[in-house]
């Protein structure tokens, strides 16, 4: 029995697809806590997983057949959405959002291969591109969580969105924090903190904070 042509032949059914994806999400032994909010669930494979929306017309939106295990999706606030690509994987992820209106994305074909939170705050966007590889132990957050204020009392460090564009490789333990923006085909090392703008392509970054090591580099997932 070849199992890489049933898989394939499964994949390629959307009708049976969805039919086992329910299934396995059913046996699954996830917890989801959705009152008054959406979920859509497409072809998932969702398996020890928590879902927890607390709040109205907040959406978590599932394209395509994905692949996660032991994740955490966790909203407070409304009209907030969480989109996952086709083909997305994940191990021990967490997606969170706290307050109104924002917005995380995760792109095509997109791994999370360990721990990981993606954390949204105050209606800004965490993107994340298409063929994106993440280590563990990373965070990625777009917010302090509390208020810095100046000498006349005003805040100054309000949440700012992140952009991770496609084919970007994330090492292990890297934080990249708000307004960061990390061009396609660059790969983090890992350790980095990463606080800025990297908007150009093909890059090596690494460091505390994080600067350019190197130009006009590219990556594979095979060991060649």
């Amino acid at each position: 029995m070849n199992l890489s042509l049933i898989k394939q032949f499964l994949l390629n059914n959307d009708r049976i697809n969805k039919l086992c994806a329910a299934f396995y999400r059913i046996a699954g032994r996830n917890k989801v806590r959705k009152r008054g909010n959406s979920i859509v669930y497409n072809n998932t494979y969702l398996s020890r997983s928590t879902i927890n929306i607390c709040g109205k017309n907040n959406q978590i939106i599932f394209n395509g057949t994905n692949y996660l295990k032991g994740c955490t999706f966790y909203i407070r606030g409304n009209h907030n959405r969480i989109v996952i690509g086709d083909k997305v994987c994940g191990y021990d992820a967490a997606f969170i959002i706290e307050d109104s209106g924002g917005v995380i994305e995760i792109g095509y074909k997109t791994l999370f291969a360990g721990k990981i939170e993606v954390a949204c705050t105050e209606g800004a966007t965490i993107s994340i591109g298409s063929d994106c590889l993440f280590s563990s132990d990373i965070d990625i957050r777009n917010g302090d969580s509390h208020s810095v204020l100046d000498e006349n009392g005003k805040r100054i460090n309000q949440a700012q969105d992140i952009v991770i564009e496609d084919h970007v490789w994330v090492g292990h333990r890297t934080i990249v924090l708000k307004g960061s923006v990390i061009g396609s085909g660059c790969v983090i090392g890992a350790g980095a903190v990463v606080t800025k703008k990297f908007k150009n392509a093909n890059q090596a970054i690494g460091g505390n904070p994080a600067r350019v090591i190197k130009e006009d580099i590219s990556w594979k997932h095979e060991r060649l």
